[in-house]
């Protein structure tokens, strides 16, 4: 699904269709892992030629149910995305 919503954001933005102001996805566990790291990069590189931004990075409340399942931080990428 990834690599289609880029698909999909690379046709809005060569046609000059205007690509929306924030980009939310799941944020999904695994990938940061060795296996997909590379993949995340190339995403990232994606997204950032189109304009995003990665606002933070945060912790994981310890009242949270990730936490009490051993989850202590995550990566929470938001992109502002602007046309260029």
């Amino acid at each position: 699904m990834l690599w289609e919503v880029e698909r999909i954001l690379k046709e809005m933005h060569e046609e000059k269709r205007g690509l929306p102001h924030f980009l939310v996805m799941e944020n999904v566990t695994n990938i940061l892992s060795s296996t997909h790291r590379d993949d995340f990069n190339e995403w990232k590189k994606t997204l950032e030629k189109l304009g995003g931004e990665l606002i933070e990075t945060v912790g994981v409340p310890s009242w949270h149910w990730l936490y009490r399942r051993g989850e202590r931080v995550k990566n929470i990428y938001r992109f502002v995305l602007k046309d260029s």
